[in-house]
């Protein structure tokens, strides 16, 4: 499955939870339960809104740069943010790959293990990860 696809089934996903947590019909329980799912997945489709939303602003951009009745000022400022969000969307992407690993990895059965003891571990890999991701070092 390409990013693309994955993104979009993450997306929908968050979008029908959003839904279904609206009906009248929920009941206690099963609303608890969308809705931990709903706030596990806020995050990951905030940063895909974000990358979203700089692959639009590089595309109106990119059209920018191209018409020929743009004036040279103009062009220059778009060519110049055009190469700012093109240096700045594979760290989005990045981003978003990373937050969907870590999701996976939340979820990840271990025998033996309980949510009290391995969320504290799981929780420091993912911040070292993220920190190394960023940063390229460890702090």
């Amino acid at each position: 499955m390409s990013l693309q696809e994955h993104l979009s089934r993450v997306t929908a996903r968050y979008e029908e939870l959003q839904h279904l947590m609206g009906e009248s019909g929920v009941s206690g329980d099963e609303y608890t339960r969308l809705s931990k799912e709903f706030s596990d997945l806020a995050p990951i489709n905030a940063a895909i809104e974000a990358l979203q939303a700089a692959e639009r602003e590089a595309g109106d951009l990119a059209q920018m740069i191209a018409d020929a009745d743009i004036d040279s000022d103009m062009r220059a400022m778009a060519e110049e943010e055009f190469t700012a969000l093109k240096e700045k969307i594979p760290d989005l992407e990045r981003h978003v790959k990373l937050m969907i690993e870590m999701q996976s990895w939340k979820c990840a059965p271990v025998r033996g293990a309980t949510k009290q003891r391995c969320l504290p571990l799981i929780c420091f890999v993912c911040t070292s990860v993220m920190q190394i991701a960023w940063t390229g070092n460890l702090r």
